[in-house]
């Protein structure tokens, strides 16, 4: 990324560098707190005792838009509350969008950590109507994900307002505000919500 700094002008350089150094400094931290948190996981794993793990899951009526499957920390939750906000106190949750039988299913999954960061971003998104939930994780998906694979047919048929929104929070990277979880309007899904599913 450093290779196109010499492109910019000065300033444009400067803020760059800044952007950069502070995702450097952020994804090493991360790095740190998932390795250290890695022995839990393969203990639950390896001995069969998932005692210590929580979930939220979201069954669905029909097979999602689009799939996914990753490790995130919120920061904030669905009414607007930060969470967290320092990357020495972060706790991780896995999220899988998956198709499941003839449905698909959304899964948080956590090991159970001393702040409880986990447990009150699931209960934010729990608080939420069923007609409210499929537009909530779409929000969640592309603000904090990357690998997210779609449905061909199903992303050319948007709308281009509602594809430009959803390309506008994939290219967030940290840049999170307070807000971006909340209801921001668009309705680029058309699933239903049959079950929740939640130990925490």
């Amino acid at each position: 990324m450093r290779k196109g700094l010499w492109a910019k002008s000065f300033h444009e350089q400067v803020d760059l560098e800044g952007f950069i150094r502070r995702e450097e400094q952020r994804a090493e931290t991360a790095n740190r707190s998932l390795t250290a948190l890695k022995p839990r996981w393969d203990r639950s794993l390896t001995m069969g005792d998932y005692s210590g793990i929580r979930y939220y899951a979201i069954v669905l009526d029909r097979s999602p838009d689009f799939l996914l499957s990753g490790f995130f920390w919120p920061s904030v939750n669905f009414c607007g509350d930060w969470i967290c906000t320092s990357a020495d106190e972060i706790e991780w949750t896995s999220v899988s969008v998956l198709p499941y039988d003839t449905g698909g299913t959304v899964l948080l999954a956590w090991l159970d950590q001393p702040r409880g960061h986990c447990t009150r971003f699931a209960s934010s998104l729990d608080g939420l109507a069923d007609g409210e939930l499929p537009h909530a994780i779409t929000r969640m998906v592309f603000e904090f994900f990357e690998n997210v694979f779609m449905r061909p047919s199903w992303w050319e048929g948007l709308p281009h307002n509602v594809q430009t929104s959803l390309m506008n929070r994939a290219v967030q990277a940290s840049s999170h505000t307070r807000s971006c979880l909340m209801d921001d309007g668009l309705r680029a899904v058309d699933w239903s919500v049959v079950q929740r599913l939640r130990l925490y």
